[in-house]
């Protein structure tokens, strides 16, 4: 009967520590951004509006969907960067012409822009 006992305990052990091992190794995995995205694959990223208000006003278009033009209300299209998860900055122009965002994410993201079909 104690023998049992001692069995079961020490096999209830070493799968306790079994489990906390596997558990350490994810979390080591996830702590990094980069391993992150390696996982995941997607890499985020913020707006940075390096231009806070319009003195000239000047529609500045920067992309165009269909008969959609997406503008902004002065000349700034160049100053707008983005921000990503790694550290790094990019034009968001550049990112926008490249496909690494859409027009649609900046928007949810907070871009303001002036449509217009002309």
């Amino acid at each position: 009967m104690k023998l049992k006992m001692i069995i079961k305990s020490i096999f209830v052990t070493v799968l306790s520590l079994i489990l906390v091992a596997l558990a350490v190794i994810a979390f080591m995995k996830i702590d990094k951004t980069d391993d992150l995205y390696s996982l995941t694959g997607k890499k985020d990223y913020r707006i940075l509006d390096n231009i806070d208000s319009c003195e000239e006003k000047f529609m500045d278009c920067f992309y165009k969907e269909g008969e959609t033009y997406y503008c902004f209300e002065c000349r700034k299209s160049t100053e707008v960067l983005l921000e990503w998860s790694d550290g790094s900055q990019t034009r968001m122009i550049d990112d926008l012409e490249k496909g690494n965002v859409t027009i649609e994410s900046l928007i949810a993201k907070g871009l303001k822009v002036v449509k217009s079909n002309d």
